[in-house]
Order: C-alpha cells, then structure tokens, then sequence
C-alpha cells in the first residue's frame, strides 16, 4: 500500500579510478548500501522496502540489495578488476521525503567512492524508462 510518506528514488553514477580488485569494489558497494540503509534510517525512515544498486562494468557485473541497517547487503553477480563502472540506485522506502534521500545518497556516493572520479544523475530527469534484463 502506497502511503503519502512513500518515496522512491532512482539515481545513475559514473565511476572511474585506476584498476581496483573485485574484493574491493565489492567491499565499496557493500559500504556504500550499508551507508545509505544506516543514513536513512537515522533520518527518519522507518521502513525501507529495498536499496539495490547495479554495479556493472566491461568486465562483468554486481547487483546487490539491502532492506535493513541491520543487515549486510545481498550480492550476486561476477566481476573482474575493471576501472570504469556504471552504478544503478534505487531506493524504496517510508518516513524521509525524496529530497532527503537524494542527499543521503549522494553524500553516501561522495564518502565512499572519494578516492574515483564520480558522475551522478537523478534517473526521474531522464526522459527514457529502464529497464533491467
């Protein structure tokens, strides 16, 4: 059921740094879910339907999700050392208006990927849907 404190949230990143290990970037997308969970919970939401990013790069992809600060993110997917990545977020959750969950997003992208060059766009602006195999 769809409440008047629902927010959903959808956000684009471009990551480029030097050649980082699968371990690590899969460490910084972990860092990165857990983050945004523990930020939006702290802020006021108090139910969060699913985080989930999409990590993908030429070298293979991760998708992963979490659904409380409490919890370590899912991960699936396979990935060799790459330096490019594109990331797909998507935030569902109760309590915090779109504006706050776009700041803590973006904050929490800043934090954890400071040491790669960064892009972000908020997908509502993009006129074209997506859509995920």
């Amino acid at each position: 059921m769809l409440t008047n404190d629902f927010t959903a949230y959808a956000a684009k990143a471009e990551l480029h740094s030097s050649l980082i290990s699968t371990e690590e970037i899969k460490k910084k997308m972990n860092a990165f879910l857990s983050l945004v969970a523990s930020e939006c919970s702290d802020n006021g939401a108090y139910l969060i339907g699913h985080i989930k990013c999409v990590l993908e790069s030429p070298e293979g992809f991760y998708a992963a999700s979490i659904t409380s600060p409490a919890d370590a993110p899912m991960v699936k997917g396979d990935m060799k050392a790459s330096d490019s990545f594109e990331m797909i977020i998507n935030v569902l959750l109760y309590g915090l208006d779109k504006a706050t969950v776009r700041n803590i997003t973006k904050a929490a992208i800043a934090v954890v990927f400071s040491d790669m060059e960064r892009k972000i766009w908020d997908l509502e602006e993009e006129s074209a849907p997506i859509h995920f195999a």
